[in-house]
């Protein structure tokens, strides 16, 4: 059989089995349930399970929609932060869409995507090393001029102050260190020259920058593509505050 033939028939009856599973769902039903539990309950038993969060159940509502359950209160407040970030990034492609949301954000409807799920694919799609995007987020260019200068000053300081004899792998501690920086500030100025890299970064820079995500949030495994095949960032309740909050003993 001709394999195009083939992923037409699975993709017919992935649909065929979501749309057999949907029918038991009642939207309006499960929108006035007032408890965290029945909610959770009513979505488990009625829908297709995608993911399990520390805050949130993300479940399949349609072929193109998935529904984002709190299950404690940092899963409200990331569903709070995620509205408020769309409201105000609606032009920026980026942004998964959300169709709809609890006035208290005790769920929220949003655009399907399906996520990277490894590094070799974030990269095959980004161009960009998964691990870097965070030192990306956290320097920027003269950040890194800047370390330079102040590990070559501690490396001047050093073979002045008589004691370089006597501790002679500071020195190459301190070169290494320097190689480093401007092997990192040499990796910036590549990146900056693929616009496709170049935008991307500048996009997700300002997302973090403007609504205080924090830089270890933003990572390879919140990003996908929509049915569309367009990039998106799809997990983006992360703020400093709610990390902060709920899960600075985890980071740690």
């Amino acid at each position: 059989m001709d394999l195009s033939v083939l992923n037409l028939l699975i993709e017919k009856t992935v649909e065929e089995t979501l749309n057999e599973a949907l029918r038991k769902f009642n939207l309006s039903f499960f929108k006035k349930l007032h408890l965290t539990q029945e909610r959770i309950n009513y979505a488990a038993k009625n829908l297709p399970a995608l993911g399990r969060g520390l805050g949130r159940n993300v479940y399949a509502i349609s072929n193109s929609k998935v529904l984002k359950v709190a299950t404690s209160e940092s899963g409200f407040e990331q569903n709070e932060a995620e509205v408020s970030i769309f409201t105000h990034n609606k032009d920026n492609h980026l942004v998964t869409k959300i169709y709809d949301f609890d006035p208290k954000y005790a769920w929220v409807i949003s655009e399907l995507v399906k996520e990277f799920g490894t590094e070799e694919k974030f990269q095959e799609v980004i161009g960009l090393d998964a691990y870097f995007l965070y030192t990306l987020l956290t320097k920027t260019e003269q950040d890194i001029e800047n370390d330079i200068q102040k590990k070559q000053k501690e490396l001047n300081d050093f073979m002045q102050s008589g004691m370089a004899e006597e501790e002679p792998w500071k020195i190459d501690q301190l070169n290494s260190s320097i190689r480093w920086f401007k092997t990192l500030l040499d990796d910036y100025q590549i990146i900056y020259k693929d616009p496709k890299i170049g935008h991307f970064v500048a996009d997700v820079r300002n997302m973090t920058k403007t609504h205080n995500l924090d830089p270890s949030d933003v990572a390879y495994r919140h990003f996908g593509q929509n049915l569309k095949g367009e990039v998106k960032f799809f997990d983006y309740g992360g703020t400093e505050a709610i990390m902060k909050k709920h899960y600075s003993r985890i980071k740690r």
